[in-house]
């Protein structure tokens, strides 16, 4: 079904963490179908780094809690590094959403891996999104609005992922570190 041109794939994947906000993935979904009148397919994939945490466990739980196998999946599985990349560009867009982290590692990957993201705007993230040309916004309506157009407009994605690449190539460790 993924396969579909008329199916997007939406979500977020690594570490859960309740600091991560991953939830908004599924609870944009409805609204944003409705919005662009395809049909969203949201997912996470990941699992919790520490199985003795309670808040990660439980934030676990309630990540899963969204599934319901037709457009809302919750995949508990651990993604070695390597392949980090690979998983991200399954994406059409994904969702940083943090609630007070600045996730930066997660933002240089999509940057590395040519994936377009869009963020909270706060301190970080933002910053460097919009200095890489990745959107970033304040509300849930604006995330609405800004998925709908990345989304339904791959020339708008494409530049911003393209920019993004630039970004990330320019300001890579091995430039910095000379």
């Amino acid at each position: 079904i993924i396969t579909r041109k008329n199916v997007k794939l939406i979500g977020d994947l690594g570490f859960i963490t309740p600091s991560k906000g991953s939830e908004i993935i599924y609870l944009v979904n409805e609204e944003l179908e409705k919005k662009i009148n395809q049909k969203i397919i949201s997912m996470y994939i990941g699992t919790v780094r520490d199985s003795t945490d309670n808040e990660q466990v439980n934030y676990a739980k309630k990540l899963k809690s969204f599934h319901d196998g037709k457009k809302n999946f919750f995949i508990n599985l651990y993604i070695s590094e390597k392949n980090l990349s690979l998983y991200l560009k399954a994406f059409d867009a994904v969702i940083l959403w943090p609630n007070d982290c600045t996730q930066s590692g997660r933002l240089a990957l999509l940057q590395g891996a040519g994936v377009c993201g869009i963020g909270k705007n706060m301190e970080g993230i933002g910053e460097t999104m919009k200095l890489s040309a990745l959107p970033t916004v304040e509300t849930y309506g604006s995330l609405i609005n800004v998925l709908a157009r990345v989304l339904t407009r791959p020339d708008s994605r494409n530049l911003m992922v393209g920019m993004a690449r630039t970004y990330a190539k320019k300001f890579r460790c091995s430039i910095q570190a000379k």
